[in-house]
């Protein structure tokens, strides 16, 4: 029985770390966002491929309500970047209907 606690408390520090990792790494390329249009294309270039690495980190968050949160943010990042160049998360297999 012990170990089936801590496994449960491990699994639930994991999480609370991985969204703390997306938040900060949204929170980061939002305050970049604004600055991309006086910035080069590789600017561009890197937060295009940071919203490829959220959009994969999002599905392996386990609380409904966290993972709602970041995808309300990351969609803002989407837009602030031009939706036609990044990829949606893959909600839909987690039960969300976006």
């Amino acid at each position: 029985m012990p170990k089936i606690s801590k496994l449960a408390e491990l699994r639930a520090k994991t999480d609370q770390e991985l969204v703390k990792i997306i938040d900060d790494r949204l929170d980061l390329e939002l305050r970049m966002a604004s600055r991309i249009q006086v910035q080069s294309g590789a600017a561009k270039s890197r937060a295009e491929k940071s919203c490829r690495e959220v959009s994969k980190l999002l599905s392996k968050v386990e609380d409904p309500e966290e993972r709602r949160r970041l995808h309300q943010k990351f969609a803002r990042l989407r837009e602030a970047l031009g939706d036609s160049a990044t990829s949606k998360p893959t909600l839909q297999a987690a039960g969300f209907p976006f």
